[in-house]
């Protein structure tokens, strides 16, 4: 993801950001094959940056740029409750994808 911050005030400056940003990104497919607005989990960061990010994500921060129950949250409101049928409040099925190499012990 390319894009320029507002607080980088040389090329300078934002190549050194763009060599510490580092984030998570969460894909959501519905079984029609519709793809919902990916969320990016900026990591180690208190707040999102700002800069020309697309309009159709959410983004949001966490300490290790994993998913958390609280980010879980904001997913189910950001991302799932925005797609199609939700305002309808049709019932539906999660499932979700837990790649044992993604799991530590």
């Amino acid at each position: 993801m390319k894009c320029m911050t507002q607080n980088a005030s040389s090329q300078s400056d934002q190549r050194q950001l763009d060599e510490r940003l580092r984030f998570t990104v969460v894909l959501t497919a519905l079984t029609s094959g519709k793809k919902l607005k990916p969320m990016i989990i900026f990591k180690g960061l208190k707040n999102v940056p700002k800069g020309n990010f697309p309009r159709d994500c959410a983004f949001t921060v966490a300490k290790d740029g994993s998913m958390t129950a609280d980010l879980m949250k904001t997913w189910m409101t950001q991302v799932w409750q925005t797609g199609p049928g939700s305002i309808f409040r049709q019932p539906g099925l999660i499932v979700m994808y837990r790649h044992r190499s993604h799991t530590h012990e």
